[in-house]
């Protein structure tokens, strides 16, 4: 941000301006999300933390699959509809100071598959099928039909 300081000297008809850029702080703000790693459809929450007192300020959002977006208080949160490392990121914006801070995201294709056991049998003689459905190595849960 750029000030103007006007002062006249006594000495004739001469007035000086001096232009001077003036230095902005640097908001220190660190940058959360929960989980960091989930599935496709599923809300990741994402928080702001600072030292400094930040009423007042604009936070911009950046999720890292083309969503943005603006709050004026340091929460939000964002659902990825495609898997993949996504780089998040926050600015934000009080006055003249700023900050800002990124993390990665991990978004995992929901998996399953099917275990056909053979041997067993429902009351009518039907096969039974056991689903397991997992995602990186996590099983979510499974289910007899």
């Amino acid at each position: 941000m750029y000030r103007i300081i006007k002062f006249s000297l006594s000495v004739g008809y001469i007035m000086l301006f001096f232009l001077y850029k003036s230095s902005s702080t640097t908001i220190p703000v660190t940058f959360d999300a929960n989980p960091k790693e989930s599935c496709i459809g599923c809300t990741i929450s994402f928080s702001v933390n600072s030292v400094c007192n930040l009423e007042n300020a604009t936070f911009y959002w950046t999720f890292g699959d083309g969503s943005e977006c603006s709050t004026y208080v340091p929460y939000t949160s964002h659902t990825y509809n495609n898997p993949g490392m996504f780089n998040a990121s926050v600015l934000v914006v009080k006055s003249d100071d700023s900050g800002s801070d990124d993390i990665t995201i991990d978004i995992y294709k929901l998996g399953s598959f099917t275990i056909d056991a053979e041997s067993v049998f429902d009351i009518k003689g039907n096969p039974l099928q056991f689903h397991i459905h997992a995602w990186k190595n996590c099983v979510e849960r499974y289910q007899w039909q």
